[in-house]
């Protein structure tokens, strides 16, 4: 009977790591940018994938985020994909490429071709530039919508979910001591 019952509590405690990693993995959209508000090509900025632009637009690092080109504020509506610019190359702007998708030419800079980029004004007005339209190519505004996957904010957390998995791991260490007694006294 205790070890029916013992196999019932490792079951709980399991399900509630699985409940409380899972809830802090649920995206929040953070914010948006536009491929052309980037710097100029004229300055030869390092291209950076969509993943690469969000972590320096909104902090952390480009594993953070996750990008969308649907301006759809469900998370089920992620799209994993990103708006970019090419060195005389406007492909990714008629159809989105992966968010981790980036070309660096050998010079490490936008400024040769092969080069694509997340963040840099090619194909259009550039605010960079004092123009006040960040359309482009074809007359569109190419923005890539944001969401943060690990939040780094307590607020963000969700100081419950911290408490829960505190609880747990503390529940599953007491049932393992409570277990080696057990078979320490037989």
């Amino acid at each position: 009977m205790n070890v029916l019952l013992n196999k019932v509590r490792m079951a709980l405690v399991g399900g509630l790591f699985f409940f409380v990693g899972s809830a802090m993995a649920i995206p929040v959209y953070v914010g948006r940018f536009n491929v052309f508000n980037g710097p100029s090509l004229t300055l030869a900025p390092q291209p950076l994938s969509a993943r690469e632009a969000a972590a320096l637009l909104y902090g952390g690092v480009f594993s953070d985020y996750a990008i969308s080109i649907s301006n759809s504020l469900d998370p089920d509506s992620i799209t994993h994909s990103a708006w970019l610019d090419g060195y005389f190359d406007t492909q990714y702007l008629e159809t989105a490429a992966a968010e981790d998708f980036v070309t660096v030419p050998s010079s490490g800079l936008y400024n040769e071709y092969p080069a694509y980029s997340a963040w840099v004004c090619d194909h259009a007005d550039c605010v960079a530039d004092g123009f006040q339209s960040s359309e482009g190519w074809g007359g569109f505004n190419y923005t890539n919508y944001v969401w943060r996957l690990k939040a780094t904010d307590p607020i963000q957390l969700g100081e419950p979910n911290s408490i829960l998995l505190i609880l747990s791991a503390f529940l599953a260490l007491s049932m393992g001591r409570r277990l080696r007694g057990k078979k320490n006294s037989n």
